[in-house]
């Protein structure tokens, strides 16, 4: 049985090196997490190489989607009491009087449908130009 597994990312390099102790944790070959993952070859490797390289894939949301419950994690967001308390000061209160919800202000009411084809006014056609090499 794999043992319960604990990491804490604050960063996009900190969460990488949790997955790759999580896929170490689970012992699981590079290839074969590539089959299980649905992606191409290598490219579970260069999701998680270590340090800074060229080579290396970018870790973004739809890789996490493919690779997450392939190694059986989720992704929980928990309060962090000590960073709110550094940025709670900072923030400004926004004015509730001009907060608009439900906002459907963007949403056409009608106004802005094409017109019918029989209604468009027809623009007339322009003279063509004659070939330069027949007008001589």
């Amino acid at each position: 049985m794999i043992e319960t597994f604990y990491a804490e990312a604050t960063t996009n390099a900190a969460f990488r090196q949790a997955i790759r102790e999580r896929v170490e944790q689970i012992n699981v070959s590079r290839k074969n997490l590539d089959e299980l993952c649905g992606v191409a070859a290598g490219y579970c490797s260069k999701l998680l190489a270590p340090g800074e390289s060229k080579d290396r894939k970018r870790f973004v949301p739809p890789s996490w989607e493919v690779i997450l419950p392939v190694v059986g994690l989720k992704l929980a967001l928990i309060d962090d009491r000590d960073a709110l308390a550094i940025s709670e000061p900072m923030y400004e209160q926004r004015v509730t009087s001009a907060v608009r919800l439900n906002n459907t202000a963007r949403k056409s009411k009608g106004r802005n449908k094409p017109k019918p084809k029989s209604a468009r006014v027809k623009k007339a056609a322009k003279p063509k130009r004659g070939k330069p090499y027949l007008s001589r």
